[in-house]
């Protein structure tokens, strides 16, 4: 109706259409007449005229249907020159009350949370602004507040609103608004520039990085902070600049760095999947940001936390070669580099030129391997499969293809011997496969023949047969290709290479060996450590004797971190959640922790909550002895932290310091408003859970809506402190401790393979979970599996410490008086 009515205003003119609107008005046409006044393209002649007709307190209380707009929201929405003149007369027509005291609509919000300073500053009414908090009626702290209103979901300012439109004016507006009210205090400066939202995001980061130079340059002047870390990936204003590429915010951001003396810091800051700026130039494929930053003081020879170089970066994802030669040329170049840097291993194993090889890119491949000063051993680095980028070629090109020959061709010509050339094409997998046997796995192009014709050229071996004892050819005849084109010509380069008499005895149908397990004992990082540094983890000693041992030797406090699930409080009477007999063995079990269930049943849902953790509250459920083991564990000073899965609360009841938990799927401790619009505070459960054992649902006191638990439901992102642990505590763990968890819910079960490769690791369960699966392997040198209750597996540990017997009781009783 609105937009119909809007549009009939618009189409009419004159003084005949404007009398009959007058008419409508007069006659009480109500209904059409709010919908010509919340329409922003009503003239404010029109609006003036129709508001004299209509009652103060119909005026002040006239909101869309749609959004909840006030007339007001809808004049600043409009932002015409006449938009201050409409809006003066306005709250001259309300003006029943003191406005400094009670002003009746200014701080009013829409259906979206939203302010008058918040529509301005959307709308770059950068007047509206400035008279809202200079020339008003309202001026002082009540201003003050309503240019901080946060919005209900997102939390943004008015400044968060102008800065991610890139509304110069508007953003202006606000910051010339605070000189001229003398709102010139370190506060001020976090009010317009430094204040996160919902998703940890300041209002300069925002203008960084959606590259608006002018109200990002105003936000630094005034004193904008781009080291804060910001949102989930721990991104600074710095790392922002330099995944987009914006050289003109980057100058500008390093200049604000260095005048505050925060650049080195920010320079070496990691993001929470462990890239620095620099790092986030090199894979964005930006030389000239990089150039900057290097320039700045940043590490040529960074890696992420998975082990890529700035080269590596540049070679998986700069995705333009000019972009990515551009970034070689300028990282082979500096003075700092390290030319170790040129075959650092990823988390994979793969260097630079292992990523080179499998995107088929002989530009970068031939920059690469002539800066080297040893090109042989660059080109048979193995991965942690014992690939060498041979091998990588060889895979890729069933995919890429088109550049693999000459990718090949530059990695050859800059070894210049060609028997170092011969025995780089004839390195072998840990699997004992040659480069030649991954090749011709159901090859699927001509160019896997040029590829094979140019390594046969080479010195390729047709004849070596892998572990499994299928040579090339044998490959070829049994994993042929769909395209018989291709296949047959596979067929034709292998059998023209072969010995005549070895290829009159050649048994085409010759089984493989399918049991042969010399590649599962040599693949994996640890293969790179010396045999003897891996046997003096644990000396052989697989059991809590073994651990203790090992803690002695440290010679130091050791930091202990603990990943805890279910099993940690099953003997306390709560169930695991993934066992036969758990929670989530029923439907019921398994619908009550999504979100929807609150929302759609929430009688249902906290009766469940009840069931499961009410016994916690009341003290019925009381920690489980490995509860208090690793409060005993905090009390020692051996706890870096423990990170938890569980949300039943006992973890702090044990008297474990709040400081030491992550609650990576949350807690029932704390819980907010469903309602995603609300603008509460999460509330402590000591107020909601005595209403939820009584049976009633909890609602907010703010809006009325249900409470829902702080816990991280299915579908829902982890909290940042879980990313946060992940980052500094893990590296630096000298033991793992895993208690009752099945390690299958991602990512918290890749935690337990985030520590070093030195580090032993203990299992706490019922069964065998994750890498402790291959405990009883010969290749095991560091874990050790304790099979059975946690509450044993705590009990055999603490005596292997030397505890005294009453640990349990002493930490029950610490807990109790804290």
């Amino acid at each position: 109706m609105l937009a119909a009515v809007g549009a009939v205003g618009l189409a009419m003119g004159g003084a005949v259409a404007y009398a009959r609107w007058r008419s409508w008005a007069q006659a009480s046409h109500r209904e059409q007449m709010e919908a010509l006044l919340l329409e922003p393209t009503t003239s404010a002649e029109q609006v003036l005229d129709l508001v004299s007709h209509m009652p103060a307190e119909h005026v002040a209380e006239l909101r869309s249907r749609d959004d909840g707009d006030t007339m007001l929201h809808v004049r600043a929405r409009a932002n015409d020159p006449k938009s201050l003149e409409v809006i003066n007369r306005l709250l001259a027509h309300v003006a029943d009350v003191d406005l400094t005291v009670s002003p009746p609509i200014l701080d009013v919000t829409n259906g979206y949370g939203c302010t008058v300073l918040h529509v301005a500053a959307l709308a770059d009414a950068s007047d509206v602004i400035s008279w809202a908090l200079v020339d008003s009626p309202c001026h002082g702290t009540v201003v003050r507040d309503w240019c901080n209103a946060l919005t209900p979901e997102s939390k943004w300012t008015a400044m968060h609103l102008a800065a991610a439109e890139g509304h110069e004016e508007a953003a202006r507006a606000l910051v010339d608004s605070y000189a001229l009210c003398g709102w010139d205090d370190a506060a001020a400066v976090d009010e317009l520039a430094n204040t996160k939202d919902a998703h940890g995001h300041t209002q300069l980061f925002i203008a960084l990085h959606n590259r608006h130079p002018p109200i990002a340059a105003l936000l630094l002047e005034l004193g904008g902070d781009p080291s804060i870390a910001c949102g989930r990936n721990l991104l600074t204003g710095l790392h922002s600049v330099a995944a987009t590429g914006h050289a003109e915010l980057a100058e500008a951001v390093i200049a604000a760095l260095r005048a505050a003396g925060t650049l080195e810091r920010t320079l070496a800051a990691r993001s929470a999947t462990g890239e620095t700026p620099a790092a986030l130039a090199a894979g964005s494929g930006h030389a000239h940001v990089l150039r900057l930053l290097l320039d700045a003081g940043a590490d040529v020879n960074t890696v992420t936390k998975g082990g890529e170089s700035l080269l590596a970066l540049a070679a998986a994802h700069a995705r333009q070669d000019d972009a990515a030669l551009a970034i070689f040329d300028l990282v082979l170049a500096h003075p700092a580099l390290d030319e170790s840097i040129l075959v650092a291993p990823n988390r994979f194993g793969s260097t630079a030129l292992h990523e080179i090889a499998s995107l088929c890119r002989p530009t970068l491949a031939r920059a690469l391997i002539t800066a080297a000063s040893a090109p042989h051993t660059l080109a048979a680095m193995q991965d942690y499969d014992g690939m060498t980028p041979i091998h990588a070629l060889a895979r890729a090109v069933r995919t890429i293809g088109d550049r693999a020959v000459e990718t090949f061709a530059a990695i050859a010509a800059a070894l210049h011997d060609p028997a170092v050339v011969a025995a780089v094409v004839n390195t072998l997998d840990y699997g004992e496969a040659s480069p030649l046997h991954a090749l011709v796995w159901k090859a699927e192009s001509m160019s896997a023949v040029a590829l094979l014709e140019a390594l046969l050229d080479a010195g390729a071996d047709p004849t070596i047969e892998s572990e499994q004892g299928w040579s090339p050819l044998h490959v070829a005849y049994n994993m042929r290709g769909p395209d018989a084109r291709v296949a047959d010509a596979v067929l034709a380069a292998l059998t023209s290479r072969w010995p005549p008499a070895a290829l009159d005895r050649f048994d085409k149908d010759k089984r493989r060996n399918l049991d042969a397990k010399g590649y599962i004992a040599r693949r994996g990082p640890h293969n790179r450590i010396p045999i003897a540094e891996r046997r003096a983890v644990l000396g052989g000693e697989f059991t809590p004797a073994g651990v203790a041992d090992y803690l002695q030797r440290l010679g130091r406090t050791p930091r202990i971190v603990v990943l805890a699930g279910a099993g940690l409080s099953v003997s306390a009477g709560i169930p695991a959640y993934r066992t036969s007999d758990g929670v989530y063995s029923t439907a019921a079990g398994r619908s009550a922790f999504q979100a929807s269930a609150v929302a759609s049943d929430p009688v249902s849902f906290y009766a469940k909550m009840a069931e499961l953790f009410g016994g916690v509250v009341t003290g019925e459920i009381t920690p489980t002895s490995a509860h208090y083991f690793v409060a005993e564990l905090a009390a020692r000073g051996e706890l870096a932290a423990i990170l938890t899965q569980n949300v039943d609360m006992l973890e702090v009841a044990a008297g474990i310091p709040a400081d030491k938990i992550v609650e990576a799927h949350g807690t029932m401790r704390r819980f907010r408003c469903l309602d995603p619009m609300c603008s509460s505070e999460a509330v402590s459960g000591e107020a909601v859970w005595p209403r939820v054992l009584a049976g009633d649902v909890p609602v907010c006191a703010a809006c009325g809506s249900t409470l829902r638990p702080c816990v991280v439901f299915f579908g829902e992102g982890l909290p940042a402190s879980f990313t946060e642990a992940r980052n500094t505590v893990m590296e630096h763990a000298d033991l793992l401790i895993v208690i009752g968890t099945s390690l299958m819910v991602y990512p918290f079960g890749a935690l337990v393979n985030e520590v070093s490769l030195l580090t032993p690791r203990v299992l706490i369960n019922r069964e065998p979970v994750g890498p402790f699966v291959h405990h009883t392997s010969d290749a095991n040198y560091r874990d050790v599996a304790l099979l059975g209750d946690a509450d044993d597996g705590a009990h055999a540990l603490a005596a292997s410490f030397g505890w005294p017997a009453d640990w349990a009781e002493r930490a029950a009783a610490r807990a109790a008086g804290s």
